[in-house]
């Protein structure tokens, strides 16, 4: 007995200091998950003048600039980031690609394509001419290994016609493949420098068609029909050639995106890109929410609130890009608000209407 009244008297005191604890913050402060929702919508949830949540959306906006002279990205950016857009990116249509090899485009497709046969023991390729030995290949012993034959330099017809399939697949049709040795053989005849240019603006053409593809070993202009940013060219490359380097041209043209536009800012931001070169045409775009979005992230709202242990909560939609929900239960509370202009009473008394907060009053 006088074990369960200790029991009884610390979870009593325990509630107690709980109690008192509660009552004396103004605000409490919530641990949960609510950065970052869809849309980008972030949570406030404040509790000194009422149970009243309120999400808005962060989409960020977009622009595209036309200059009347060409500019650097470089110093766009930097601009930018000098007006508060330190998250804007770019994309472009021109770019200036360098460090493209030809030869070493050529050298690794096909290594890799004849890997696929087997693996090698050396590949060279020397002035267009292409020499390489199969690992595979045997001594002419049986049984010594995978690719030996019974009479010692003679080739394997299965193998040399596989690595003709090889070269036809790369569009070396014309190319003459002969024998050196038992698993060695040399291959000439190869177009080295019209294959590689190809792969480069097949693949290029793959993110956009291109209007503009000048190559100069080892540097390439080229531009797209469509505004693409610098790591998908970038990308796009890496397979062909990893010593390739993208860089942005400089240019008329950009757009940008990840901006924080409010409409009331629009003239200022774009006075602040004529510092930087004469304007021909800006467009912003100020993206918003559209209704299906917004009612599309009621029920994760809702997974949310009643995680704090909350249900049926009453959501309102306010604008076009916050969502204010009302937690049932709340003890009332008095709010003071200061207006600057003042308005009148029924706008205020609209507003609360809306907000589904009829009981309250002003």
């Amino acid at each position: 007995m006088r074990r369960r009244g200790l029991q009884v008297f610390v979870l009593v005191s325990v509630l107690i200091i709980l109690s008192v604890v509660a009552l004396a913050l103004d605000e409490l402060p919530f641990s949960t998950a609510a950065g970052g929702g869809p849309l980008g919508l972030t949570l406030g949830l404040d509790l000194q003048g009422g149970s009243l949540l309120i999400y808005e959306a962060e989409l960020p906006d977009q622009a595209s600039v036309t200059f009347s002279t060409p500019v650097e990205e470089a110093d766009l950016l930097a601009l930018l980031a000098d007006a508060g857009q330190d998250r804007a990116t770019t994309s472009q249509r021109e770019y200036a690609i360098t460090g493209i090899s030809l030869a070493d485009i050529s050298e690794r497709e096909l290594r890799r394509s004849i890997e696929v046969l087997g693996p090698l023991e050396q590949l060279q390729l020397t002035n267009g001419v292409l020499e390489f030995t199969l690992a595979s290949a045997g001594t002419g012993t049986a049984g010594e290994s995978p690719g030996a034959t019974s009479a010692g330099d003679a080739p394997d017809p299965t193998t040399d016609e596989a690595l003709r399939q090889v070269l036809n697949n790369l569009g070396y049709v014309d190319a003459v493949l002969e024998s050196t040795g038992e698993g060695s053989y040399s291959v000439t005849g190869l177009q080295l420098e019209s294959r590689a240019e190809f792969r480069i603006e097949e693949a290029l053409s793959q993110l956009s068609p291109t209007t503009l593809f000048e190559l100069n070993e080892p540097s390439l202009d080229v531009a797209f029909e469509d505004s693409l940013a610098r790591f998908e060219v970038q990308t796009a490359l890496n397979d062909i050639d990893p010593t390739a380097l993208v860089q942005v041209a400089a240019q008329t043209s950009f757009d940008l995106q990840e901006l924080s536009i409010a409409p009331e800012e629009q003239e200022d931001f774009q006075a602040s890109l004529a510092t930087l070169a004469n304007l021909d045409i800006v467009n912003v775009d100020v993206i918003e929410p559209t209704p299906d979005q917004m009612d599309g992230v009621r029920s994760i709202i809702e997974d949310r609130i009643n995680a704090l242990g909350t249900t049926e909560p009453i959501i309102q939609n306010l604008g076009s890009d916050r969502l204010v929900v009302q937690i049932p239960g709340a003890e009332p509370s008095t709010i003071e608000m200061t207006f600057s202009p003042v308005p009148s009473g029924l706008d205020v008394r609209n507003t609360l209407d809306i907000l589904q907060r009829t009981g309250d009053s002003v």
